[in-house]
């Protein structure tokens, strides 16, 4: 094969290998572009569907009743109640702790 047609062999392979790299990235870009935007919807979904389980406790009249009621049910100033809340935090967040063990 001659000089001219190895160069001419040579520009054709690097045009063939130019296009199929652009066309093969703007695929790419597209499909990662849907399931970007796929998974953007199913995430909606499952926040607002969490949003909405929110919204039904708030409006939960016997809820709210305990939760007012656990709220005059603290003895003492601002230090005292920091400190029963900071006590049942961390019984909360013990492994040893019933709820947690049975959460899962």
């Amino acid at each position: 094969m001659t000089t001219s047609a190895q160069s001419v062999v040579g520009i054709i392979s690097f045009l063939h290998i130019r296009s199929t790299r652009i066309a093969l990235t703007t695929r790419v870009s597209d499909e990662l572009t849907g399931l970007a935007s796929s998974e953007a919807s199913i995430i909606g979904s499952v926040l607002a569907n969490r949003v909405e389980s929110v919204q039904a406790f708030g409006l939960d009249a016997d809820l709210l009743a305990a939760v007012a009621a656990q709220n005059t049910a603290y003895n003492g100033g601002t230090e005292a109640i920091l400190a029963e809340l900071a006590d049942l935090d961390a019984q909360c967040t013990g492994a040893s702790h019933p709820r947690v063990r049975n959460a899962g």
